[in-house]
């Protein structure tokens, strides 16, 4: 097998370089083909040539320099003979699975990363997204949401689909969880400390957090960190904080090392205001393996998980009241053994050497 990744907009990802890393262990020949719109520093270029992975990065700002980089990704799966491609991300599902059935190449996948963006809120990117699901034959769905809005939204073919979790290395995951961030961001070590992880975007439902958390405040002696911040909400939520929450918080535009941000937290709050409107949701699980409770609506892969009541705090969708009680709750009766369940569940239902298995017989098909 000659496996051409194509992935748009990382500069970094270790979700991606632990795919990498395993599937050259497992001796798949691998290609890389990078694009991006900025030829700044890039982490995964990096990884690629620390790794000795043949690769190449396209810079393209706009749709016109993207149609335009047919040519350059057609000559550099014909220069590689790739008989396989996997592409991620919007921009690159639409050039590199284009360009793979203009080239015949039998096998033709993408990775459904995406939930309800384009039906609720960017309805025009819906015909690309059906288009991409006709050129491609075969679609990876990272979980029961995605496979949702394939078959139901997007009206996929089922024979196309295959269902691969997220996999996580733990043993990665472990040694970077080992730095200590809290003198980095001045979190302090008197305060209980909640963490969000999530961009300003509607559906993530900052705000309602927010919201709880200006109540909770005046009765806990809480310290609120946001992480991997901004979005289009980014001037509203910043009002709000800067109103509620004064100097009981800190903003992170971006952490790279977010495992050991979470050795930071007492608390994490993850509250998507539907089932739909999260895809996966990666922070359940590095939250579940960090043993941190976890309060959260059912969105996302927390839908898949079994006993999830159990497990996680759940909280009815748009509702500050009912995350300022979790919140409360949580505080006062933390449960070692619930979180000693969550861990143990994660490293079972979410390894790297599971995904990539998987995906290995797909690619085999």
């Amino acid at each position: 097998m000659n496996i051409c990744y194509i992935i748009s907009g990382v500069t970094k990802s270790y979700p991606l370089e632990w795919v990498f890393e395993t599937l050259i262990a497992k001796e798949i020949n691998l290609h890389l083909f990078l694009i991006n719109d900025t030829d700044a520093e890039n982490s995964l270029v990096e990884f690629a040539k620390k790794s000795n992975i043949n690769y190449k990065q396209i810079i393209c700002k706009n749709k016109v320099e993207l149609l335009k980089s047919i040519f350059t990704l057609s000559s550099f799966l014909k220069k590689n003979n790739i008989t396989i491609v996997h592409c991620h991300l919007f921009e690159a599902s639409l050039l590199g699975i284009t360009t793979a059935w203009l080239l015949r190449i039998k096998k033709r996948i993408y990775t459904k990363h995406n939930a309800l963006i384009h039906i609720k809120y960017a309805p025009k990117g819906l015909k690309y997204d059906k288009f991409i699901n006709l050129l491609a034959t075969d679609i990876v769905s990272i979980s029961n949401v995605t496979t949702d809005i394939l078959l139901n939204y997007e009206k996929v073919n089922p024979k196309k689909i295959t269902k691969i979790h997220h996999g996580f290395d733990f043993k990665t995951i472990e040694q970077l969880s080992k730095n200590d961030l809290r003198l980095k961001y001045n979190i302090p070590n008197d305060k209980k400390v909640i963490g969000i992880i999530s961009r300003y975007i509607k559906y993530k439902n900052v705000p309602i957090i927010i919201q709880a958390l200006s109540k909770a405040i005046t009765t806990h002696n809480l310290f609120i960190v946001l992480a991997n911040v901004g979005g289009p909400e980014n001037e509203h939520v910043q009002q709000e904080l800067k109103k509620i929450l004064k100097n009981s918080y800190v903003e992170i535009e971006f952490e790279n090392n977010i495992f050991a941000l979470y050795k930071c937290f007492d608390v994490f709050i993850h509250a998507p205001e539907s089932l739909l409107d999260e895809a996966f949701g990666q922070v359940y699980v590095e939250a579940m393996y960090m043993k941190v409770p976890i309060i959260t609506t059912v969105s996302g892969i927390v839908n898949e998980i079994e006993n999830k009541e159990n497990l996680f705090s759940l909280v009815d969708y748009n509702s500050s009241e009912c995350i300022y009680n979790a919140l409360v709750k949580v505080i006062e009766q933390k449960n070692e053994s619930i979180l000693e369940q969550a861990h143990q569940y994660s490293i079972k239902h979410f390894g790297i050497e599971k995904m990539c298995n998987e995906l290995i017989e797909l690619y085999k098909k």
